[in-house]
């Protein structure tokens, strides 16, 4: 008897690989080309709205949709996340997001995940840092209303906490 964390999966690798919409096919290497440029260009933006700590740039990158995954199993949606931001903003002076690499697969045109290695560094009102090193995202992002947006995001990372010298 399939378990429910089976039956999950398979719903996920169905919607992933067999059951999207590929409207016109496999896209060209020029379609492939500006999809990446688009999310690339979306994800730096919103990368940029974290170290601004600009909250509501940062949730219009998100769909209603949205569900994420923290690096502890947690599961939050586009409210509980929006509150924890909030939250963390307010422990910290900087943030700061270092990439090794990133990575992209086009389901469709209008649906694309995207990897994300690096460095999260967070600077703590306390003097001390914490830093994600390595960091890993996983993104899958869809186009709505010409708008990318997030509608799904996993976390993980080494956590290692520097902490602040003792006055």
């Amino acid at each position: 008897m399939p378990t429910k964390a089976m039956i999950l999966w398979m719903i996920l690798l169905l919607f992933f690989f067999g059951c999207t919409s590929r409207e016109s096919g496999q896209l060209t290497q020029q379609q492939t080309n500006q999809v990446k440029n688009e999310i690339r260009a979306t994800v730096d933006s919103w990368i940029g709205k974290f170290q601004n700590f600009d909250v509501e740039g940062i949730f219009q990158y998100y769909s209603p949709d949205f569900v994420g995954f923290g690096p502890w199993a947690d599961q939050f949606d586009v409210q509980k996340y929006r509150k924890e931001i909030i939250d963390l903003f307010s422990l910290i002076t900087a943030y700061k997001w270092t990439t090794y690499r990133q990575d992209f697969l086009a389901v469709t045109k209008d649906e694309v995940i995207c990897t994300m290695d690096g460095k999260d560094e967070l600077f703590m009102k306390s003097g001390d840092k914490i830093a994600f090193d390595p960091a890993h995202y996983t993104f899958g992002l869809k186009k709505v209303a010409g708008q990318w947006k997030f509608f799904y995001h996993h976390a993980s990372g080494v956590e290692v906490t520097q902490k602040a010298a003792k006055k």
